[in-house]
């Protein structure tokens, strides 16, 4: 079988031109596709609808749709837990307004192998660390409580710990 670089290049292809695909809805069986498939698939049409519900109509549907209405996602919004919404006059759309997620950072400024960690965001952050080259780096994570957490490393060093 010859390398694929090794065919030439075909600059324009035509609607009854063929391609290889691996199909990821059949195993990855290795199939034929034509151009005129992939230019209908390419040239979908999306909508995107709004609509409110609940007993005060204060719940928000969103719907991604394809032209051919297969709902591809759908969110409902509920208000509370920080998160609002405003139906424009025009009753056409909303403006949802969320509360951004706490972040803390943390700056190691000591070589260490045990980083302890006091916070404010009561909770249980991700965490991703790293070196004061902008490395990342893994450590063993252990949590205290959900204002306190331990993180080990195999050898100390300086940096800072992005809690989110």
């Amino acid at each position: 079988m010859a390398i694929i670089y090794s065919y030439p290049l075909k600059n324009i292809p035509e609607l009854d031109d063929t391609f290889i695909i691996s199909d990821s809805g059949d195993s990855l069986f290795t199939k034929q596709l034509r151009v005129e498939s992939l230019k209908t698939f390419i040239d979908t049409n999306y909508n995107l609808t709004l609509s409110s519900s609940g007993p005060n109509k204060d719940q928000v549907s969103i719907n991604l749709a394809n032209n051919k209405d297969i709902t591809l996602s759908s969110v409902l919004v509920q208000p509370g837990n920080n998160i609002t919404y405003t139906l424009d006059p025009n009753n056409t759309g909303f403006k949802i307004n969320g509360q951004a997620d706490k972040t803390e950072i943390f700056t190691q400024v000591v070589e260490a192998t045990q980083w302890s960690i006091t916070h404010s965001l009561n909770k249980f952050p991700s965490v991703t660390v790293v070196d004061t080259a902008g490395t990342i780096v893994y450590g063993r994570i252990a949590y205290i409580n959900s204002s306190v957490l331990t993180i080990n490393f195999s050898i100390g060093f300086r940096g800072k710990a992005f809690l989110n």
